[in-house]
């Protein structure tokens, strides 16, 4: 697992996928998970946090498809 920290409060957890499964992509809010402020599944993002987290994910698409293409030339 990769972890991308987007904003202080948002981080994007990168799983490449194992043995055929596929990658999996996270958002967590740090604050959200600890004070229970939204429900399950529910990432508030805030406008500021609109460009780091494009890069965040710009970053997890390069490390995803790393994985594809190793995955591909290696079997």
């Amino acid at each position: 697992m990769h972890t991308i920290k987007v904003s202080g409060d948002l981080v994007l957890e990168v799983h490449l996928g194992d043995s055929g499964d596929h990658a999996l992509l996270k958002l967590r809010s740090r604050a959200a998970e600890a004070d229970g402020e939204t429900g399950a599944g529910v990432v508030v993002i805030w406008p500021a946090e609109i460009r780091p987290l494009i890069g965040a994910l710009a970053e997890a698409a390069g490390l995803v498809a790393e994985e594809a293409a190793y995955a591909i030339k290696w079997g």
